[in-house]
């Protein structure tokens, strides 16, 4: 299979339950990563605990030791943190 019949990497980390979110779904680091990856904001889980570490990640919650972040939160947050890029025509 040649890279240009190759699916998206979105279509394929594509879940069912990815289409179901609603803004007040909460989800854990796992489950917020492979969505945001899937609306086209690649980000590890490994990142999102970085950047709660450093507070400048998207808003959480804490439980226990667990964590939770609620998905439209985080998409906001995401969406503003993406850059638009810039060319010179020249």
């Amino acid at each position: 299979m040649l890279s240009s019949e190759l699916p998206a990497t979105t279509e394929i980390l594509r879940e069912p339950w990815i289409d179901e979110l609603t803004p007040d779904t909460w989800l854990d680091r796992q489950r917020l990563a492979r969505a945001l990856t899937a609306h086209g904001f690649p980000i590890a889980p490994a990142t999102l605990q970085r950047k709660a570490a450093i507070r400048r990640g998207p808003p959480y919650r804490t439980f226990s030791r667990r964590v939770s972040y609620r998905w439209g939160a985080a998409l906001a947050w995401a969406k503003g943190e993406a850059k638009e890029i810039h060319t010179v025509d020249g």
